[in-house]
C-alpha cells in the first residue's frame, strides 16, 4: 500500500526492517504491489489519452471559471481596501 503514496514509500524499507519483516515476504510484497501500481499507473495513462479532447476542454472551462473568481476576489479586495482608508481618512466622531 506504501507503493501508492509518495514519501511514504521511502520509510517503509525501514519500518519493514524495524518489524525484521523476513526477506522473502518483502520482496514478494514490494513485487506486488510494484505490479499493481504500475497496472494503474498505466490504465490512468491509458484512460486520460482516450479522453485527451475532453480533458483539455474541462481545463479550458475551468480556467475561465478560476479567473472570473479571481477578478471577483480582487474587486472584493479592492472594495475592502477602499473602505479601510475612507474609514481612517474620515474625522473620527467621539
Amino acid at each position: 500500500m506504501s507503493r501508492f503514496m509518495p514519501y511514504i514509500r521511502v520509510f517503509i524499507y525501514m519500518v519493514a526492517g524495524m518489524q525484521r519483516m523476513a526477506l522473502p515476504a518483502f520482496v514478494s510484497a514490494n513485487f506486488v504491489s510494484t505490479f499493481f501500481y504500475v497496472l494503474a499507473s498505466i490504465s490512468l495513462g491509458y484512460v486520460l489519452a482516450e479522453n485527451r479532447q475532453r480533458l483539455v476542454d474541462m481545463v479550458r472551462q475551468g480556467e475561465f471559471y478560476a479567473a472570473l473568481v479571481a477578478v471577483v476576489l480582487l474587486a472584493i479586495y479592492i472594495g475592502y481596501r477602499r473602505r479601510l482608508n475612507r474609514h481612517k481618512l474620515s474625522p473620527s466622531q467621539d
